[in-house]
C-alpha cells in the first residue's frame, strides 16, 4: 500500500534559515556610554555625603548623652504623637534616600 503525500505538510517541520550573526568585534566598534552631567552631580553628592558622614561629629556624644538620661527617666515609654511622627519621617528618609 502507497499513500500519496500531502503538499507542504512537511514545511512546518523544517528548521528556518537565519541571517548570518555578526562578530562581536564588529558591533563593539560602535559601541559608547554616555554619562549625563546630572548622573556626575549625582556621584559627587553621594562620594561628598559619605566623606562627610565619616568625618567625626562632636555633636555626637551630648546627642547620645541626651538619649541615654530620656530613656533612663522613661520619656520614651509612652512617647507623644511629635515623637512618633519624627520617627515616621526619619524612617521614611532613610528608605527614600532623601
Amino acid at each position: 500500500m502507497f499513500i500519496d503525500k500531502v503538499k507542504n505538510i512537511g514545511s512546518a517541520f523544517e528548521p528556518k534559515k537565519s541571517a548570518p550573526v555578526k562578530k562581536s568585534s564588529e558591533l563593539l566598534a560602535n559601541d559608547n556610554v554616555h554619562i549625563s552631567d546630572m548622573a556626575k552631580l549625582k556621584a559627587d553628592i553621594k562620594s561628598i555625603t559619605a566623606h562627610a558622614l565619616s568625618l567625626p561629629n562632636s555633636n555626637d556624644a551630648e546627642k547620645i548623652s541626651d538619649i541615654k538620661s530620656k530613656l533612663a527617666n522613661g520619656f520614651y515609654d509612652n512617647p507623644s504623637t511629635e515623637i512618633i511622627d519624627k520617627a515616621a519621617d526619619k524612617i521614611a528618609d532613610s528608605f527614600l534616600g532623601n
